[in-house]
């Protein structure tokens, strides 16, 4: 049985933490862009919403929906856990 080096395994990617509702407004962003855009191909492969503005810096109104879709997400974020006393 032949054993993979950890240093040639892939790297650990983070949990996705974009909530329902966050997901629904980075498609409707997307959808603008055409299938091959590699916005979409990233956000296929689990990029956060962020680091899709990036991708689309070019396209002002796709960026601006992007991080207005995020900061709603951390705005509900924060209201779920508001009620948290330890």
């Amino acid at each position: 049985m032949s054993k993979v080096p950890w240093y040639e395994q892939p790297e650990a990617r983070p949990p996705d933490m974009r909530d329902s509702l966050e997901h629904v407004a980075v498609q409707e962003a997307l959808a603008e862009l055409p299938a091959d855009h590699p916005a979409r191909r990233a956000y296929s492969e689990g990029l956060d919403t962020i680091a899709l503005t990036h991708l689309v810096r070019d396209r002002r109104n796709i960026a601006q929906a992007l991080s207005e879709a995020y900061l709603a997400g951390w705005r509900r974020s924060l209201a779920r856990g508001s009620g948290f006393r330890p």
